[in-house]
This record gives C-alpha cells, structure tokens and sequence, in this order.
C-alpha cells in the first residue's frame, strides 16, 4: 500500500486557494474585462494676442485642440512643451525671453482647465508677466515630443487663425466651434495621408487614432 505520509496543516487550505486562482485567470483575461486605456492628453494651440498676469497670479486664455482623439487637459495638469512653431515672447521684469525658455524656467505656466477651448496661464512670479503670441503656438504635455505632422500644415493652420481676426459675420454665432471643427479636419487630413503613405510603402499599419508610439528622448509620443 503507497503511503501518501501526513498532510501537514493548512495545505489543503492552500491547494484550495490555488485551484480558484487558476479558475479565475482566464476571466482576467478576457477583453470585456480590461479596463480601456486612456487616450493620450491633446496638443492645444493658442492664439495671436497679448496677455497680461499680475505677480503669482493666473487668467483663462482661449484656446484649440489639434487632436480630435485626445483627452482634454485636465484641471492643473501642465503643458509645459512647445514645438518650434508660431512666434510668442514672454517678459517679465524688464526680461523678454521665449515661450519655450519661459516654461523652462517656470516663469510662466501653461495648464489644463477641464475644458476644451481654454488653458490657464500663471504667473509663478512676484512681478506682472505678459504674454505676446504673434503666430499660434503649440503647447503639449510633457513628454509628448511628437509635432512633425504640424510642422507640414503649419502655415495652413496659421492662415486659417489669420482669417479668424477679421469681425465676425452678423449671423455667425459660434466662431471657436466653427474654427476648432477646420483645426481637427486639417492635422487629421495629414496624419492620415501619413499613415496611407506608411503602409503603401510596407511600413506598419496604423494604429487607432490617440494610440501611443515610442521614440527616442520622449517618453510618451502622440501618434495617429
């Protein structure tokens, strides 16, 4: 007769526990179960202006999304990149630097308000900050290092922001939804052709809208 010895204490509690583990990892697993990852934050774009902010304080300022898939930037969350497109000097104390050497040194901070036609600009100093936008800028979240498909359609997104100046028509009630509406359709024309381009020439296929990419020196890379 095979002796099976004694069971020490506890083991059957253990190979209880084990068994429901494992009955339970194939529902872990199914798709209807996994929690939806959360689309990437949208590059925003500011336009032509001047803004004044007195010392450590802050003020809304109008603004766009470029990415029509994006999550909008939440309340206080910073936007702290700016590609080099547009023109926009900040000065402060009698020192008039860049957008981008402003957020760098955090003179000046861009963040999120929970909506999606304006951003907070505050003034981490003791002195009056004004910013100056010449041409429209682009600010993103830090991280996201990816502008090439802006760069190609820039001068059509500051052409259009151009036009946008002139007096509103007598019948026009939403001139930011009209506009915010051509903002989308122009990157989403680009990122697309780029995407066709790419798997025409046996690259890999598209990802959905709002999915992520890596590249070298930026941790999170915004691609369509």
């Amino acid at each position: 007769m095979r002796s099976f010895g004694i069971v020490p204490p506890g083991s059957w509690l253990l190979w209880a526990m084990l068994v429901l583990a494992l009955a339970a990892a194939p529902l872990a697993v199914r798709p209807g179960n996994a929690t939806p990852a959360s689309p990437p934050m949208q590059r925003m774009l500011i336009g032509a202006g001047c803004y004044q902010i007195a010392g450590h304080a802050s003020g809304p300022v109008p603004a766009y999304c470029l990415d029509q898939d994006g999550s909008t930037p939440r309340r206080g969350v910073m936007l702290g990149e700016t590609p080099a497109l547009g023109a926009a000097t900040v000065s402060v104390g009698g020192e008039t630097m860049s957008l981008a050497t402003a957020l760098a040194r955090h003179v000046l901070r861009v963040e999120g308000t929970d909506a999606p036609d304006q951003l907070s600009l505050a003034n981490t100093t003791d002195l009056p900050l004004s910013l100056c936008v010449d041409q429209p800028v682009v600010v993103m979240g830090n991280g996201i290092g990816y502008s090439r498909d802006l760069a190609r359609v820039y001068d059509r997104i500051d052409a259009l922001m151009s036009a946008d100046r002139a007096p509103p028509a007598p019948d026009e009630t939403n001139r930011h939804e009209r506009l915010q509406q051509s903002l989308w359709s122009l990157v989403k024309a680009v990122d697309d052709k780029d995407w066709a381009d790419r798997a025409r020439l046996g690259g890999a296929s598209a990802p959905p809208n709002g999915a992520d990419c890596p590249v070298a020196g930026a941790t999170t890379v915004l691609c369509h």
